[in-house]
C-alpha cells in the first residue's frame, strides 16, 4: 500500500487504495 506516496501524483491509485485505509 503506498496510497500516502500516490496521492501526490497518482489520484486514481489513491482512490483504489481507499478501501485498504478504511479497513
Amino acid at each position: 500500500n503506498l496510497s500516502m506516496n500516490n496521492i501526490r501524483g497518482s489520484l486514481p491509485s489513491f482512490l483504489a487504495d481507499l478501501p485498504y485505509l478504511s479497513d
